[in-house]
């Protein structure tokens, strides 16, 4: 677990607010983050926001939310990169199937933010962003330029979502998005879509250089719960 040799070193456990806002200026700020979520604190109601770019090194990468062997754990605050960057992010969830920046948000928002390089590998369920989406989750202003490599749900925003009312506007991808098959589970933005989806709406967005489509599958869902406007 990469947060415990960093946390030996003593370098500090909690994030602090200022004037009622997380403030993530290191790499070790945003590790921080991927270890209080998996350690119960979902963030709910609470915004974090990027004063820095930060740099990863290419270090593995523990994604912010996601499961072990005997539970689940998600991210529900508002994450705002406010127009920062994030360089040489590595992540390898293989075991459990949610890979990327964040392996799990639910009723979360990610905005104003920039993957700049990377290579996000997972089993399922992988994405530069998140890999896992649930009802009433925001995705805006982002963009990717990473590789993502996974077997299925594979895409350069969100791998899979379910829930209502989920929005992903305003983003763009122009990193490789690949997988050993060419199935209906990899998009250029979204790999997968459930069947109990509704109210999902995907604004002014784009994946370019690439022959995947912008959504993998959509499980069988009418027209009328997926509304996408202006994208290509």
């Amino acid at each position: 677990f990469p947060v415990l040799a960093w946390e030996n070193a003593g370098r500090k456990t909690t994030l602090t607010k200022v004037n009622g806002v997380y403030e993530i200026r290191t790499a070790d700020d945003l590790r921080l983050v991927s270890y209080m979520v998996r350690n119960g604190e979902n963030f709910s109601g609470d915004t974090l926001e990027m004063r820095a770019d930060i740099d990863l090194e290419g270090k593995a990468w523990t994604p912010i939310g996601g499961a072990n062997e005997t539970s689940s754990y998600q991210f529900r605050g508002t994450f705002d990169g406010r127009g920062y960057r994030i360089y040489n992010l590595k992540s390898n969830e293989s075991d459990y199937g949610y890979g990327g920046l964040f392996g799990s948000i639910n009723t979360g928002t990610i905005k104003n933010l920039g993957i700049e390089s990377g290579m996000i590998v997972g089993s399922k369920r992988t994405a530069a962003i998140a890999g896992y989406v649930g009802g009433g989750s925001l995705i805006s202003n982002c963009y990717n330029k990473a590789t993502v490599y996974a077997p299925t749900n594979i895409g350069s925003f969100v791998g899979y979502l379910t829930g209502k009312n989920i929005r992903i506007e305003n983003c763009y991808n122009v990193g490789l998005i690949s997988s050993k098959s060419y199935g209906t589970t990899v998009g250029g933005l979204i790999g997968g879509i459930s069947s109990s989806t509704t109210g999902l709406r995907i604004k002014n967005c784009y994946s370019i250089g690439y022959f995947y489509a912008l959504i993998g599958t959509m499980m069988g869902k009418e027209e009328a719960d997926c509304i996408v406007e202006n994208c290509y």
